[in-house]
């Protein structure tokens, strides 16, 4: 991923990106707990089998928030890592058998230690994501500064309804590798 810098941001698009991730939120809430499940289910078997042709040992996981895609399964699989903001910056510390709770409403594993190497992969966790790799999060920038200072395979994971034609994007926005959903996978060429 190539580094950018962070620029002053139109109106226009912030206003954008809060109407989208309202939406988002309110689309989460339309599944049903069955149908999620059956989703993720479809997502993750398709993730773990692409994974499984590839020549890696750490993956980076996420701790699903209330409708995420819950990619946890993949725990059974590699060495995985779970990120967490310190200093305002996001980094990976290794999987443990206790989580504790942390800001933003999320879980990250009771220990001390952290990631002092590039992992293999990093799963990234999108309210949506565009066909041109882009994402949207919550707004706070953690993945996209991540994702430019950081070399791994990006694969950004969502249901096929939260994977849209094109969202507004600002110059430090990011690009992830691939994306999975429940029905497809999408390459990102450069």
């Amino acid at each position: 991923m190539k580094k950018s810098s962070k620029a002053h941001t139109a109106p226009s698009v912030m206003s954008e990106k809060t109407r989208l991730r309202t939406q988002a939120k309110t689309l989460r809430q339309s599944f049903t707990a069955h149908d999620l499940k059956t989703r993720n289910e479809a997502l993750i078997a398709r993730l773990i089998a692409y994974l499984s042709t590839l020549d890696i040992k750490t993956v980076g996981l996420f701790y699903p928030l209330k409708g995420e895609v819950d990619v946890r399964g993949l725990d059974h699989h590699y060495d995985t890592f779970y990120p967490l903001i310190e200093d305002g910056t996001l980094v990976f510390a290794p999987v443990t058998k206790d989580f504790v709770k942390a800001p933003f409403n999320t879980f990250v594993p009771n220990t001390k230690a952290r990631v002092d190497k590039n992992l293999d992969v990093i799963i990234v966790p999108g309210l949506f994501f565009d066909e041109e790799g882009f994402r949207l999060g919550y707004g706070k920038g953690y993945y996209d500064q991540y994702l430019a200072t950081h070399d791994a395979l990006f694969i950004g994971v969502c249901l096929e309804p939260f994977l849209i034609s094109t969202l507004p994007k600002e110059t430090h926005d990011q690009r992830v590798h691939l994306i999975f959903t429940d029905e497809r996978t999408l390459p990102i060429r450069d």
